[in-house]
């Protein structure tokens, strides 16, 4: 891949059509499964492509998600353990990701994601 040839966000594009999980840099994650936890609560289980690293209890990660054509990001803290992997989400329904998350999303939609951010870490 040669930068001054081909833009990178073509050639996501393109591998999107054959694997939605498939990019050159960018962090994708599949919707595994979307679970009532409380009232107005819910957790989103996902497996995320190879871009991903690990990640500190505490940490966060920004979800990106296409609604009605407009790309909106929030983030959210991550409730599962780094060991595991499978990434958990712990969401409250409360704005437009969010409720988006628990009302319109289904298992096996294709998301993006961040590397896991932020200092408030459980130190050792």
């Amino acid at each position: 891949y040669q930068p001054h040839l081909i833009r990178e966000d073509f050639v996501d594009f393109i591998l999107a059509k054959v694997n939605p999980m498939w990019t050159l840099r960018r962090i994708m994650a599949k919707i595994e499964a979307i679970e009532p936890i409380a009232d107005e609560m819910i957790k989103v289980t996902l497996s995320t492509n190879n871009k991903f690293t690990t990640y500190q209890p505490g940490q966060f990660v920004m979800v990106t998600v296409r609604i009605d054509g407009v790309l909106h990001q929030r983030a959210y803290s991550l409730v599962s353990s780094p060991s595991h992997d499978k990434l958990v989400l712990g969401i409250k329904k409360q704005g437009r990701v969010s409720n988006y998350l628990a009302n319109s999303a289904c298992a096996g939609d294709v998301i993006e994601i961040t590397q896991a951010m932020g200092e408030f870490t459980l130190k050792d």
